[in-house]
């Protein structure tokens, strides 16, 4: 649990990546040209040591910098890369154990809100589709909606998607930025899902710009999230966004973000992982929120 809290400053990161940071600082004034080369490009070529301390002091930077669009920079790099591959390869049962196990529950919850609401709802779009497994799941509980987009940053994972979902038409697989993706395509109507820690990997200011955007533009709209978040987060009085964890994502207070842009929260669920889950992340906040507008 303690590799996954906050760091509000620079100090509160582990010793070894504070001390990986201080050195990789160090270089970056050594070799200017290279660290503005691994700046431009963290992932996507291998790095020799003095590059990946390069790269761990720019993540020290952001961080005391609160540079947080950076850092998602960063990540975005990591997950349109071939570095991101050995996610998708070594976590491939992340349906069975993860979703399947402990987080199915939002499935029936999603589809409760949505039928309590009277509301008519056309699409549901999934950020970070991965494999497309648990939006397909999605498909089969809720025949109402007509069309299902999984959007996703790694191309061979869509490409496939595209093979193994070839008889299911309602399903469509897009190679895209998930921000593009919503400014070009939602409508009323639209249910946002993400599933396993996805919205990470946005700033504050968009996930705030795509909250609102959705409540006041495309309203009816639901967001659906399954997001991990740092361990020591208080969602009750920290409303701020921190880094957090090993690869210095972002943790979101998603239940004050959703208020703010006029979504009414319908489910709520916070769960500290359990010591069988060694393999995932330390806590998980699960919400279900729509914005009704004046659709019905």
């Amino acid at each position: 649990m303690k590799a996954l809290r906050a760091y509000r400053k620079p100090s509160d990161l582990p010793l070894h990546r504070l001390l990986k940071g201080t050195a990789g600082r160090v270089l970056m004034s050594v070799r200017p040209e290279f660290s503005s080369a691994i700046k431009a490009s963290p992932f996507s070529s291998p790095l020799p040591l003095s590059g990946r301390l390069i790269r761990n002091g720019h993540f020290l930077n952001a961080i005391g910098a609160e540079d947080h669009a950076m850092i998602r920079d960063f990540l975005k790099d990591y997950w349109s890369s071939q570095a991101s591959d050995e996610f998708y390869t070594g976590l491939c049962h992340r349906y069975e154990t993860l979703f399947l196990a402990y987080h199915e529950a939002i499935v029936g919850e999603t589809v409760r809100v949505l039928r309590e609401s009277g509301c008519h709802f056309r699409q549901m779009v999934e950020i970070g589709s991965g494999d497309g497994k648990i939006l397909e799941h999605f498909s089969r509980f809720l025949p109402e909606v007509s069309f299902y987009h999984g959007v996703d940053l790694n191309l061979p994972q869509i490409e496939n998607n595209r093979l193994v979902y070839a008889d299911k038409p309602q399903l469509e697989f897009h190679h895209c930025d998930g921000n593009q993706w919503l400014n070009e395509n939602a409508v009323p109507g639209t249910i946002l899902m993400t599933n396993g820690g996805v919205l990470e990997y946005f700033t504050r200011k968009e996930l705030e710009a795509i909250f609102s955007r959705l409540s006041s533009q495309h309203s009816p709209c639901m967001i659906v999230l399954t997001e991990s978040i740092a361990a020591d987060h208080d969602l009750e009085f920290e409303t701020k966004t921190y880094p957090y964890g090993w690869e210095l994502s972002l943790s979101h207070n998603y239940l004050a973000l959703l208020r703010e842009a006029g979504f009414t929260i319908e489910y709520v669920h916070d769960r500290y992982t359990t010591p069988e889950e060694a393999d995932t992340v330390g806590r998980w906040l699960q919400v279900v929120a729509i914005s009704r507008g004046g659709g019905r």
